[in-house]
């Protein structure tokens, strides 16, 4: 009934934790695609040791194209009636599968939303993201939510979705390496008829220096500016028929804050974070911190986070006095 579609790249200290959590489900109706997204490690092995050991284990090697296209592979060989994709570097709790197969059935939802808890590698929590405001969302307002992200989060892996759904509307990661996620999800968002929430927390995320959505450079930047023009593509012309499309510019405002505030606690060159800075007026940012109706629809954190992001050089300065204090510990 579901199937796991895993990309798999240079995670061979990580790797056997994930498959395990995924063999381990209290019930059995699921399958396994490891896609070995172009490994240089140990890590292609691991995978066929597993896929030795369990039927329900299958494993796909590519050349190195990115996770998201390791993942629209995967669902190209995927038979299950649900679609869930896990991170190789993270673990699921062992009821996802039973839990999700039961909520799924009974709503007939085109996707569901779980809880995420993120893990240090101490193994100390970060951060959980468990509560919702709503149980179901339907039709537009699906859309409007993840557009913002007010319960829908951009990450694609504390979903389960409906294979039939991702299918008729030809829902695939987009050819981008970085933050790929936040165009999918809105994709899914934009499509979809009815969402479902439950706050169990299922999805264990690792929190780890070496990842890619850890690194803060230039071409991180570019990247992510890609995702934002192509949002606009896709949905600029729809959001402003709909009178809404202020909550795109909101959405580019809370994206570029991220990246700025990242930005100054990782870039150790300060020209290169200044030039970063520079890429963004690209999606007209700070600009868009003028429009109103888009900064109301922040949240107060977010709306002094602006503020202080059309300000880099400050915010460079606060964050080198902060990164020897416990708040950097919360930046991520």
């Amino acid at each position: 009934m579901i199937t796991f579609i895993v990309p798999v790249y240079n995670v061979e200290q990580y790797l056997a934790k994930c498959i395990q959590s995924l063999i381990a489900q209290s019930c059995s109706d699921f399958d396994i695609l490891l896609i070995n997204d172009g490994s240089t490690d140990n890590s292609l092995a691991i995978c066929e040791q597993f896929a030795m050991q369990h039927t329900c284990v299958k494993v796909f090697t590519q050349v190195n194209v990115g996770q998201g296209q390791a993942r629209n592979f995967g669902l190209q060989h995927a038979i299950g009636k649900y679609i869930a994709y896990v991170d190789a570097d993270d673990w699921v709790e062992p009821s996802l599968v039973l839990d999700a197969l039961k909520l799924m059935n009974d709503t007939d939802a085109d996707f569901m939303n779980f809880g995420i808890r993120f893990i240090e590698e101490s193994g100390g929590i970060r951060k959980t993201i468990n509560t919702f405001n709503v149980d179901v969302l339907l039709d537009n307002e699906i859309f409007f939510d993840a557009i913002v992200e007010k319960n829908i989060q951009t990450v694609c892996w504390n979903k389960i979705y409906k294979k039939s759904f991702l299918i008729e509307n030809k829902i695939l990661f987009p050819d981008i390496k970085v933050n790929e996620d936040i165009v999918y999800s809105r994709l899914c968002s934009f499509y979809a008829k009815k969402v479902v929430f439950t706050a169990n927390i299922y999805y264990n995320a690792l929190v780890r220096l070496g990842s890619t959505s850890r690194t803060m450079n230039q071409a991180m930047f570019k990247h992510s500016i890609r995702v934002l023009k192509l949002e606009k593509e896709l949905f600029g012309s729809y959001l402003q028929e709909a009178g809404h499309g202020y909550l795109l510019d909101a959405h580019i405002i809370k994206f570029c804050c991220y990246l700025v505030v990242q930005g100054a606690f990782r870039i150790k060159d300060r020209k290169e974070y200044y030039d970063c800075y520079q890429l963004l007026a690209s999606v007209d940012f700070p600009g868009l911190i003028s429009n109103r109706l888009a900064m109301a629809s922040l949240s107060r954190k977010n709306d002094l986070l602006a503020t202080l992001c059309e300000r880099p050089r400050l915010l460079r300065m606060l964050a080198a006095i902060c990164k020897h204090t416990f708040i950097s510990r919360y930046i991520y």
